[in-house]
């Protein structure tokens, strides 16, 4: 069986690592603590931050059809968003995801 190493435990490295697994062995490296890379949340005290890529959008047909298993399997929700900026301790704007976007 080939052997293959991936660079990185992000959503593309974790996906492509399942996908391959069947037909080689598998070892992903990450620096980090854990795994996710743009799509993990960092904790800092009682809070939490989303960073990075953190929603996407579905603009294609062939995109919808791949992330359908993933909406059945209640891996992949819906997200509406509440945007705010913030400046130091006040609340400057607050906005709401807009509906047209999937």
């Amino acid at each position: 069986m080939k052997k293959i190493a991936i660079i990185g435990a992000g959503i593309a490295g974790l996906t492509l690592a399942h996908k391959l697994g069947e037909i080689a062995e598998i070892t992903v490296f990450e620096k980090s603590r854990g795994v996710g890379g743009r799509m993990s949340t960092r904790y800092y005290g009682e809070f939490e931050f989303d960073h990075g890529a953190q929603y996407f959008t579905i603009k294609t047909p062939e995109f919808a059809e791949f992330i359908q298993p993933l909406i059945e399997a209640n891996v992949v929700v819906r997200w509406d968003a509440n945007f705010a900026e913030l400046d130091r301790n006040k609340v400057l704007t607050q906005t709401k995801w807009s509906e047209g976007f999937p």
